[in-house]
């Protein structure tokens, strides 16, 4: 039976708050949990809950005011649930600090400007935001409704006035656009990310008719949708003009005269804004390009509804922000630098609240009744609710060890009888069938009186409630399962490792030739010979040797990836010594090779123990799992339990950094053992992931009767003796310990399982003890060092991995600063991450300074709680410093490198480290890799001493550090260095060694063709063309002007493999760049023939003349009977020569190309 359950006071408070005027203020209290933003969304309309009532009033705009930006996130998620669409938007704050020399990140600046522009349209909004949010002014309504640029397919405009006018409006250009607020043009072509797009913009001009417009994916470039109108919004919210730009200057010397500022602190912002620059803290100073800036509140209708969320602790924000603005003058006063009147930009909390006065305002509050204090807020009227939260749920569940979910079916059933509506949100659908399945085991679906009890809905919601007065209840996955942590999805195109990739290379870099070895890359040049142009690859060898290398012979060519620290040496153009070394190179990779094709072998004859499939329990423990899994981790858990199903022993290997998820894999793994009566051992290198280890296992296994043990130096001898009494006796399921569990006193009764954890961080005699126990028993290793997917091609069919590639969610990039020591910075970075209620890493990498650091830093920031760690604590101190941080009892951790594959600390956001310019570019990025693990912007400070005091070395190091900050190219470097240590751990020492001789690409491909002899498979030698037609062939600058993106479509061209491909590529290129050039077309013309040469196995083909001269190989696929047949057809125009070369005369007014392929495909045909 359906009828309506909600009572009068319900919708008696709704049509009293949609009926509010101007100024007047009603009182809302009860209401807790998401049931704030079930009641927002009943007022606005029919959302995904059956019988939600609806309002006849009209429709209004609505402003949301909660005190942090954690519950405006997380209110703007629940309103979206209730209402099904995505229509509550979050109005963000800058998240950095007042007067701080830095800009917002571009997707913040893009989300506030697409929100002021929704309310320029009078749309009916609901915006979500803070005190903080709104409390900075905006650009004025006037400016930006005349900034916005509107295009439409079939409309002329000046093409140089609009790219102008977007470089005013705060455009940057850049040779590919990634971000929001960057353009490219190329030819007649514009890519542009506007802020109120998802995805970046691509439009076509013929001459100055806008031809076509069309969206692209960042990641491949390639066009999505066809759209007939793109709507430009400013990128930045100053807008430079002649005109503006002389306000800004004057007004910049008024106030730098009143601040008695030093000549050249003026000089040098004046000169940046009169050429129209923009550079970090330029936001800042948008006052002086308007006579007054507009706040938030005067975008909004007059009719806008306003909900404050804790009105107290909202004007708490209020002044807390006020103070941050106050703390932000003194410094950048004490500095001496310039800033503008902070009134000017921010207001404060006086004019704050006389900013609600003007709207119908209703108050939330989750006191019963509300208290006196609102009375004297001018609260008018006030309606009283009573709801409930859901953590009895979780409790009742959380202490239970068997039939978990009992308690949580008692209470549906009591609410069934009561003939409430019973809603239950999962994240997925995964998620859903799996909880579905639990609670069909206890009979719920199967009731005649409940055939759809309850209700599972797909979505996001922060939490649940129960409303007894409408009879509703809404439980959320976490209250029954625990919280959850979101990941983001993995990038939609991931770019191919880097085997085809030369976008990367510098001038100076090392290069491999197939052929010649190693050399220098010194440029790509044009060169004229008799008339005809192309470009060419500069290569030095050893004794200043110069190679020429044509562009479509690029494939031969690859970036030396070696071992960090290891230099290459150079060859000599025409010696033996590359050969020799690919050789000797290729005998050693066989040899490991073939020893890991004899274990592998021998494993599958080996009969172990086969353990039985899931039942009730394991969905059960899954669908406990605090994490939503991303398909990496799916696959890689299969492929552990279907390994485990199997009658031979496992041994497979788990790779993915930390935070990727790994751990949940061997969760898994020892949940399945142990619910077939076997023992586990979690093997670990040190004291301090044992523990880790110990906690997660823990805290996850809590619900289950499994007998958890720890085995470590800290443990005492008698407990360590206690513990291995049980062990032996069978009475401990799960053991986790360093190499004490290799130990011979050790015995594990039952051993079904064993998992290694960083196993290449163990001795020699360690892993001969592993490599004996592995041999019966089931192994799982997990490493945190990436593994290169074009060796887990390469290694397929003998080793078993699984590679966990999908990083946990990062709404934004981390922030890389590379900046000198600098008391000010430091305090403000700390400041910023404990103001958001995070954590820091400091890195010192000294032990025997590390004392006086952490007085530093007492000094520096005496309200932050700090802890130091080093590696040479005694275990326990060490141990307890790190399990208090990880709890939240301090708030920075001043450590040495040992953090590098240590902890996962989501609370920690912000990293300091000191001296960078001493480590190398691996350990920087996996430093770096601690933060920026949650939904807030990551900070990473990569401090060095003044520039004066740098060896040569370092400074090298520092300026490819600084190439990190744009995670561009030096950042896919230093993940490329860590694949490649990946790959010498996973290999062994000996192979390191054979990577830095040879290069990483060299070493893959030479290890694969040792592979396939190893299988009997049979390897085709390829024959490389060479192809000399007196053609111009190359990319124009004005077509690409780019270097490093001619270089990479060169490679490409060079590389295509068929006739589908060139044309793919060809279609690609028409629509990133326009038409293709001539010059270009003859490339991919050369590219065509080479495919047919090859077919043919012809090693060359060359114009003399008005003659082509055909060579072909000892095995070419020509016929000598068709070669006959051509030159007896017609002897004036073929001939055949002794050395077996073939003449072909080309016809006059014929095109070359045709020509040429023309006899090709007579050689075919015949």
């Amino acid at each position: 039976m359906v009828v309506s359950p909600y009572d009068n006071t319900f919708l008696k408070a709704l049509e009293a708050i949609s009926t509010l005027n101007s100024g007047e203020r009603c009182a809302l209290s009860g209401l807790l949990g998401s049931s704030k933003a079930f009641f927002i969304a009943s007022l606005l309309g029919k959302g995904v809950m059956p019988y939600a009532p609806t309002t006849n009033s009209e429709p209004r705009t609505v402003l949301i005011i909660t005190p942090t930006q954690e519950e405006a996130e997380n209110f703007t998620k629940d309103i979206n649930f209730f209402l099904g669409k995505k229509t509550a938007l979050f109005y963000p704050s800058w998240e950095i600090l007042p007067f701080e020399s830095q800009s917002p990140h571009p997707d913040i600046i893009a989300a506030r400007i697409d929100i002021l522009n929704k309310l320029t349209h009078g749309h009916h909004n609901i915006i979500v935001t803070t005190p903080s949010a709104i409390m900075q002014r905006v650009i004025p309504k006037g400016v930006l409704i005349s900034s916005v640029q509107r295009f439409e397919v079939g409309m002329e405009v000046n093409r140089d006035e609009i790219l102008q006018r977007l470089l005013q409006i705060g455009y940057s250009r850049t040779g590919l656009v990634e971000e929001k607020g960057e353009m490219r043009v190329a030819g007649g072509i514009l890519d542009i990310f506007p802020p109120s797009y998802s995805v970046p913009v691509r439009i076509e001009f013929f001459g100055d008719e806008i031809e076509s417009i069309r969206t692209f994916d960042s990641a491949t470039q390639r066009s999505k949708e066809d759209l007939k109108e793109a709507v430009i919004l400013p990128a930045k919210e100053i807008i430079f003009s002649k005109n503006v730009n002389e306000m800004a200057l004057d007004k910049l010397r008024k106030r730098a005269d009143e601040l008695e500022l030093p000549k050249d602190v003026k000089e040098s912002i004046s000169d940046r804004i009169r050429d129209g620059l923009v550079f970090a803290g330029i936001d800042f100073l948008s006052p002086l390009f308007y006579e007054r800036l507009d706040t938030l509140f005067g975008y909004l209708p007059k009719n806008c509804l306003l909900f404050l969320n804790n009105l107290n602790e909202i004007e708490e924000a209020g002044r807390g922000f006020e103070n941050e603005v106050s703390d932000g003058r003194i410094k950048i006063e004490e500095k001496r630098q310039f800033f503008v009147k902070p009134e000017e930009f921010y207001m404060d909390v006086m004019e704050f609240k006389s900013g609600f006065e003007k709207m119908g305002t209703v108050v939330m509050e989750a006191s019963i009744p509300p208290g006196p204090h609102l009375i004297d807020k001018g609260v008018t009227n006030s309606c009283e609710f009573s709801t409930q939260s859901n953590l009895d749920i979780r409790q009742d569940i959380a202490s239970r060890k068997e039939e978990i979910l009992k308690p949580l079916v008692d209470k549906m059933k009591d609410w069934h009888d009561l003939g409430w509506g019973i809603f239950i949100v999962c994240h997925n659908t995964g998620q859903a069938e799996r909880l579905k399945e639990l609670l069909e085991g206890y009979h719920l679906f199967h009731s005649p009186l409940a055939p759809c009890l309850p209700t599972i809905l797909i979505g996001d919601l922060s939490s649940g409630f129960r409303f007894p007065s409408i009879k509703l209840a809404v439980i959320t996955e976490e209250e029954i399962f625990g919280q959850k942590v979101k990941r983001r999805p993995p990038p939609s195109h991931k770019i191919d490792a880097f085997l085809t990739q030369l976008q990367d290379l510098n001038i100076g870099d090392f290069i491999v030739h197939t052929i010649h070895g190693i050399g220098i890359y010194q440029g790509l040049k044009r060169l004229k010979i008799e008339d005809i142009e192309n470009d060419f690859l500069l290569l030095e060898y050893q004794g200043g040797d110069k190679l020429y290398l044509p562009v479509q012979r690029l494939h031969l060519v690859g970036k030396y990836r070696g071992v960090e620290g290891k230099k290459p040496e150079i060859d000599k153009l025409g010696s033996t010594r590359w050969e020799k070394t690919k050789g000797r190179v290729k005998k050693i990779a066989e040899e490991m090779a073939k020893g890991l094709l004899e274990l592998y072998a021998a494993r599958k004859v080996v009969e172990g123990f086969s353990f039985s499939g899931g039942d009730r329990l394991f969905s059960e423990f899954e669908a406990s799992f605090e994490y939503d899994e991303t398909p990496d981790q799916l696959s890689a858990i299969e492929d552990v339990l279907k390994d485990m199903e199997e009658p031979r022993p496992m041994d497979r290997l788990i790779c993915g950094d930390v935070g990727y998820g790994k751990t949940e894999v061997a969760m898994r793994a020892a949940f399945k053992a142990v619910m077939d009566n076997r023992q586990v051992a979690v093997l670990v290198p040190t004291t301090l992931l044992a523990q880790q280890h110990y906690l997660t296992f823990k805290n996850r296994f809590a619900a289950y009767p499994v007998t958890i043990e720890v085995l470590s130096r800290f443990r005492s001898p008698k407990e360590q003796k206690y513990i291995l009494k049980k062990l032996a006796n069978g009475e401990v399921d799960i053991i986790i310990g360093t190499h004490r569990l290799l130990q011979k006193d050790v015995v594990v009764k039952d051993l079904g399982l064993i998992i290694v954890d960083e196993e290449h961080r163990f001795g020699v005699s360690h892993k001969e003890r592993l490599k004996q126990m592995k041999r019966q028993v089931d192994v799982l290793t997990l490493t945190a060092t990436p593994i290169p997917r074009t060796l887990h091609m390469s290694l397929a069919g003998i080793r078993d991995l699984s590679i966990i590639n999908t990083p946990p969610e990062d709404r934004l990039a981390i922030k890389t600063v590379v900046a000198r020591f600098d008391d000010d910075l430091i305090r403000d970075a700390v400041r910023r991450e404990l103001a958001r209620g995070g954590q820091v890493f400091f890195v010192h990498n000294r032990v025997e300074s590390i004392a006086q650091m952490a007085d530093y830093l007492k000094r520096l920031v005496p309200e932050a709680r700090i802890a130091v760690a080093h590696g040479q604590m005694k275990e326990k101190g060490l141990e307890k410093v790190m399990a208090d941080f990880i709890n939240k009892g301090y708030d920075i951790l001043l450590s040495t490198s040992i953090i590098e594959s240590g902890l996962d600390i989501p609370s920690a956001n912000t990293i300091l480290i000191n001296r960078a310019d001493r480590f190398g570019l691996a350990e920087v990025y996996q430093l770096r890799g601690r933060v920026g693990r949650s939904s807030h912007r990551a900070y990473a400070y990569l401090l060095t001493p003044p520039e004066l005091t740098l060896a040569e070395d370092a400074k090298k190091r520092l300026k490819a550090l600084q190439e990190l900050s744009d995670l561009g190219a030096g950042f896919r470097l230093a993940a490329h260095d860590l694949e490649i240590r990946g790959a010498g751990e996973l290999l062994g020492a000996k192979q390191s060694g054979q990577i830095a001789e040879v290069g990483f690409e060299m070493y893959t491909q030479l290890l694969e063709d040792a592979i396939k002899e190893l299988k009997g498979e049979n390897i085709e030698k390829d024959i490389e063309p060479e192809i000399n037609l007196r053609v111009s062939a190359y990319i124009p600058e004005n077509y690409i002007p780019d270097e490093r993106q001619r270089l990479f479509i060169y490679k490409r061209i060079a590389t295509a493999a068929s006739e589908d491909g060139i044309s793919a590529l060809k279609e690609e290129l028409i629509d990133r760049f326009g038409d293709i050039p001539e010059l270009l077309n003859n490339l991919f013309r050369i590219a065509g023939l080479k495919l047919l040469l090859k077919k043919l196995k012809i090693t060359e083909l060359s114009q003399k003349g008005d003659y082509l001269y055909i060579t072909f190989s000892n095995d070419t696929a020509v016929a000598p009977q068709r070669l006959l047949q051509l030159v007896k057809k017609n002897p004036k125009r073929f001939k055949l020569t002794p050395d077996s070369k073939f003449i072909v005369l080309v016809e006059k007014g014929k095109e070359i190309w045709e020509e040429a392929r023309y006899v090709l495909q007579q050689m075919i045909t015949g």
